[in-house]
């Protein structure tokens, strides 16, 4: 597609990378830059990013409007109605918001995007991730904790939080969890076209960031995901095993939380989990019961734009996907992953979704950037292998 810029032609299809690679670079100092921009008086460029890939969403949509991009508008069209019936304007067009990095890599597929990208760059994020920590680790960083208002809104350039006692370190970064889901994101693209020795000093960097950032989910996400890319192509029995277990693993902690099992043996192992085993998730499943029912709460019923809940992140994807779409898409989701995992085991990106599986089992995923990252590259395959077995 070519775009008229002045006297100038750009090809729009050529700055899908630079957008990515400047998205990535933006996200590693986000809590820097929203913080010059609250201090600045100007808090609400730190949304522009957003704006400027809804734009590029635009220019896409209309040119090149296809079945599949028809029927997900169709179907956000919807939530977003029975959102705005349930939750009124304001709050599940926040929530839509949020989504706009999904919609965003759901149109511009970042398998080639990342093709394209130098893997020294990769390496080099990477560095940055691990050395903002670092200074998060031993100094008091201004960004981290401040807030200010945008348009009479308080927002934080970085969320200050404690687990156990313990502060949560961002680094550069906005949130301690956004940090962790990126640097495992870059350290698990990395993998794909490196020596040996490479790949176990990059897993190693990437362990120790995730560390930092105290994420017990990220890490043993990360852990286990480094762990399964070094499987052998021909283990696809086992592979497909560990994804299906993946998979299940976030539905089976709900289901201890709904049965009200006992997990007292969590707090000295995991307390964090316990909690939400124990506080968190009953709650969200009580908000949906009495709210919501079959249906769900719809866009801006739970989340970052439910204001009067206070287990606003809900920390689990599979409870997520309730509370937003109903226990009927949750249940075809989960039909569908199961059905596909003997094919999402071989794909070139598999220890990617390992990672997004079983780091569900504490974040949403959805609300973080590059959690939609991954959520939209696996949704991309399982189309690729809904349409692969219709022609068969």
């Amino acid at each position: 597609m070519i775009l008229e810029w002045g006297s100038k032609k750009l090809n729009s299809e050529k700055l899908i990378p630079f957008v990515f690679l400047g998205f990535i670079f933006y996200s590693i100092f986000e809590g820097v830059f929203r913080y010059i921009f609250l201090i600045s008086g100007v808090g609400f460029l730190g949304y522009f990013i957003k704006f400027i890939m809804f734009s590029f969403i635009c220019i896409k949509i209309n040119p090149y409007i296809t079945k599949k991009v028809i029927l997900t508008f169709f179907i956000i069209l919807i939530f977003l109605l029975y959102g705005f019936y349930k939750n009124g304007l304001s709050s599940s067009v926040i929530s839509l918001f949020v989504f706009i990095p999904l919609l965003y890599f759901y149109i511009y597929p970042a398998f080639t995007t990342l093709e394209n990208v130098h893997l020294k760059l990769l390496y080099i994020f990477q560095i940055l991730i691990v050395i903002g920590l670092i200074f998060d680790y031993f100094m008091a960083l201004p960004w981290v904790g401040y807030s200010g208002f945008v348009n009479g809104v308080e927002v934080s350039s970085g969320l200050q939080w404690w687990s156990n006692g313990q502060e949560r370190l961002l680094g550069f970064g906005r949130s301690s969890y956004e940090t962790a889901t990126l640097l495992s994101f870059l350290c698990l693209i990395s993998l794909q076209r490196n020596s040996l020795l490479l790949k176990i000093l990059l897993i190693t960097i990437s362990l120790f960031g995730v560390y930092l950032t105290t994420s017990k989910g990220a890490l043993m996400a990360l852990l286990f995901a480094s762990l399964f890319y070094f499987i052998p192509k021909n283990h696809l029995y086992l592979k497909t095993f560990l994804i299906i277990i993946s998979i299940l693993l976030g539905n089976l902690i709900l289901l201890v939380t709904i049965l009200n099992l006992n997990v007292d043996f969590l707090k000295d192992i995991y307390f964090s989990l316990y909690e939400r085993i124990e506080f968190m998730w009953p709650s969200t499943i009580n908000k949906i019961t009495n709210e919501g029912g079959l249906l769900g709460l719809g866009l801006g019923g739970i989340g970052v734009a439910d204001e009067n809940n206070i287990w606003k992140a809900v920390d689990n994807f599979w409870l997520y996907l309730i509370a937003m779409f109903g226990y009927f898409v949750w249940v075809v989701f989960l039909i569908i992953t199961l059905i596909a995992s003997p094919k999402i085991s071989t794909s070139k990106y598999s220890q990617l979704y390992i990672f997004f599986f079983i780091y569900s089992l504490t974040n949403n995923m959805l609300e973080s950037v590059f959690g939609q990252v991954i959520f939209s590259m696996l949704i991309f395959e399982l189309f690729s292998i809904i349409k692969i077995n219709k022609h068969k």
